[in-house]
């Protein structure tokens, strides 16, 4: 009996010191977790990690630069029409009245301090094009220049709409004279290219013309490159879009003038100017600082 009391006391007093381990085992085991928890959750009264900083400026710069860009293609490609009243010239071809309707912004300005502006327009579109369309007249009037888009179809006789086809430089001639504008840079797109090309090319009016912005004009098979190599002192820019297949003749032909510079709107096609406006009016003034 003796005996096996003195085996209960020892194996007693090992059991005890048995829990006694597991329990101090399980206690620093606590303990850890708490200091690595203390570790990783930063305190809100401290600083954050780098690693939390470089994250969090991240997402931040991000979102402003989206944002910024957001703005800056906004307010570039944004569309501002003006409320401007549809007029009318009266030009005599031979005899034959043609009445010639036209929209224009800063008509006080007469001084010929800057060249004037005058716009053409393309097939299925009309002088509003340059309003309504893509904003130009806008940026042409807060630029400070004197601008005039015109329809280049009359409203008069039969006899008189036949002047026009035929007599294309005399037609652009009469408008510029009319108009009393000075220091002409003609827009010319499309296929208005058949009242501008025979209007530049022209060595009677030479003295009116300050600059030619070409845009995909349409030119007949009858000019050739010397057409265009003796305008040496015609400045002229060439615009067409990435996308245009049809604008390849013609600007191999606009090319052979000695001062002319060629710029290529990605992401459009034939009317590039409606398609990328923001970029359209951006290379419009970097030309026009020229002069």
């Amino acid at each position: 009996m003796a005996f096996v009391s003195g085996l209960e006391i020892k194996y007693g007093r090992i059991l005890v010191l048995v829990c006694l381990c597991v329990g101090l085992i399980i206690l620093y085991r606590n303990s850890t977790k708490r200091i690595e928890t203390a570790q990783i959750t930063p305190n809100p009264k401290s600083s954050p990690s780098r690693s939390s900083r470089i994250g969090a400026s991240d997402i931040e710069n991000k979102d402003s630069i989206v944002t910024d860009d957001d703005k800056k293609s906004s307010q570039k490609d944004e569309l501002v029409v003006l409320q401007l009243q549809l007029q009318k010239v009266e030009i005599d071809l031979d005899g034959n009245k043609c009445i010639i309707e036209y929209i224009e912004v800063n008509s006080q300005l007469t001084n010929a301090s800057k060249p004037v502006i005058l716009l053409l327009h393309a097939k299925n579109y009309n002088a509003t094009t340059w309003n309504t369309g893509t904003g130009t007249m806008a940026k042409l009037e807060n630029w400070g220049y004197r601008a005039v888009a015109v329809n280049l179809h009359d409203n008069g006789t039969e006899a008189c709409t036949n002047h026009l086809r035929e007599e294309k430089s005399t037609v652009m001639h009469l408008l510029v004279k009319t108009l009393k504008l000075v220091k002409v840079i003609v827009i010319s797109p499309s296929l208005s290219g058949t009242f501008s090309i025979p209007y530049i090319t022209s060595d009677l009016y030479t003295d009116e013309i300050a600059g030619y912005v070409a845009v995909a004009p349409v030119i007949h098979s009858d000019y050739k490159e010397e057409s265009f190599k003796k305008l040496s002192k015609l400045k002229a820019l060439i615009v067409y879009g990435a996308n245009d297949l049809s604008a390849g003749s013609s600007i191999h032909l606009l090319k052979q003038m000695p001062l002319s510079h060629q710029v290529v709107l990605a992401d459009a096609g034939h009317v590039c100017y409606v398609d990328q406006p923001g970029k359209w009016h951006e290379e419009l003034k970097k030309f026009l600082d020229t002069f």
